[in-house]
């Protein structure tokens, strides 16, 4: 494989989520609401309103963990980003988050059929718990009780179809029980690539706090994607910081 396909092959997956909603009032008020979210970038054009988040960017400041929003009259869809040094269960767990947060945050504008929600946020928390080592039984203990309450949800989704506010507490509730999982797991997950992590380290305690990706690449042997790929992992750790 060349050094170009090696690249390609890092760059990180992309996927998507589109939802059926119904507008209870108009695309205009939404993108007034929206319009005033820290952190997002807004566009608003051709029927289509467009939120976008940029979490971290590579060492080439090109986007890389990302997650962008597009609400059109009759859909709400969010495409995100894959990186393949995060698990994929903890990424998708927290793009759970992001959905119903705003979800509650534009609940008076829109009507959502959960039928169409519950089955992305249900797998997400389901393939989340199921990928913890059996070593962890007492931290899944404390979450029985979140996946009953996802049981009784689905239970009662056809009911709930037609009440956003009912809608709105569930999801309420959901958020903050999701968020604490994140910090669970946050704090147990470990990545590999710590050998050469350390070498990162201390080529850069002997050059300045500089590198350079070629001349680290030769003086140790390590392919120039594999050193990009590292790079991007401490970036996105917050271990490196992009100057310049």
């Amino acid at each position: 494989m060349s050094e170009m396909e090696e690249q390609q092959s890092l760059n990180p997956k992309v996927e998507e989520l589109t939802i059926k909603i119904k507008i209870n009032s108009t695309l205009d008020d939404i993108s007034k609401k929206l319009s005033t979210i820290p952190l997002y970038l807004f566009s608003y054009s051709n029927d289509t309103i467009t939120l976008a988040k940029v979490e971290s960017r590579n060492i080439k400041k090109e986007p890389y963990l990302f997650h962008i929003f597009t609400i059109k009259q009759d859909e709400l869809k969010i495409t995100y980003s894959l990186p393949h040094e995060i698990s994929e269960r903890v990424r998708r767990a927290n793009i759970s988050r992001y959905l119903i947060e705003l979800i509650l945050y534009i609940n008076d504008y829109i009507s959502i059929d959960l039928k169409e929600l519950l089955p992305f946020i249900d797998s997400s928390i389901d393939n989340l718990l199921g990928a913890l080592n059996v070593d962890y039984t007492q931290l899944l203990g404390k979450y029985e009780y979140l996946l009953a309450s996802y049981t009784e949800l689905k239970k009662l989704a056809d009911e709930l179809a037609n009440s956003n506010r009912n809608l709105t507490i569930e999801a309420s509730r959901l958020s903050d029980e999701n968020k604490s999982l994140k910090e669970e797991i946050d704090a147990l997950l470990k990545y590999s690539d710590e050998s050469l992590m350390i070498m990162v380290e201390e080529w850069l305690e002997s050059h300045n706090n500089l590198i350079d990706i070629e001349e680290f690449s030769k003086a140790n042997s390590v392919p120039m994607p594999r050193v990009e790929q590292i790079l991007n992992k401490m970036v996105s750790l917050g271990y490196l910081e992009i100057k310049g």
